[in-house]
């Protein structure tokens, strides 16, 4: 039990850390659809951090563990990124470029967690947030691959 708390301490905090980029991104994110996605990325992830933390408290005390809270809706949605060019296409590809870092580790960590977990339903868990965090990554690389080309377009490069 006590690996388990360690495992959803250090998720939450992953969590807390990629709802934390969230917000400073959206802060400089380079259009208003990337904006609004980004601060949804940051409420997805506290709800994430909420329910890891209800499920630590619930291990602290001893309780049985269930995953029946986790749903669909909570699955990682489709975002509009949106498009834009010059200074602020510079801005988007380091803002992308750093959330896939983030969600790769994010998604690394899950899937180590998984495999150290001793709870069934704790592995479970670290098995569908793994599978969030990558569809998150997904995501960015789209987002960040068209940033990337539209910069190399604006540069005079053409390697595509």
């Amino acid at each position: 039990m006590k690996k388990d708390l360690q495992l959803l301490a250090q998720a939450m905090l992953n969590e807390i850390e990629g709802a934390e980029f969230y917000r400073l991104a959206a802060a400089k994110a380079p259009n208003e659809e990337s904006k609004v996605s980004l601060h949804e990325l940051a409420e997805e992830e506290m709800r994430h951090f909420g329910y890891l933390k209800s499920l630590a408290d619930k291990m602290a005390n001893n309780e049985t563990l269930t995953l029946e809270e986790v749903n669909e809706e909570d699955s990682p949605g489709i975002f509009d990124w949106g498009k834009t060019t010059g200074f602020d296409l510079e801005l988007g590809v380091s803002i992308y470029s750093v959330a896939m870092q983030m969600e790769l580790k994010s998604m690394n960590y899950y899937l180590e967690a998984q495999r150290k977990a001793e709870d069934e339903n704790i592995k479970k868990l670290m098995g569908l947030l793994a599978d969030w965090e990558k569809e998150h990554y997904n995501q960015f690389e789209k987002v960040y691959e068209s940033y990337r080309n539209q910069w190399w377009g604006d540069m005079g490069f053409a390697p595509f």
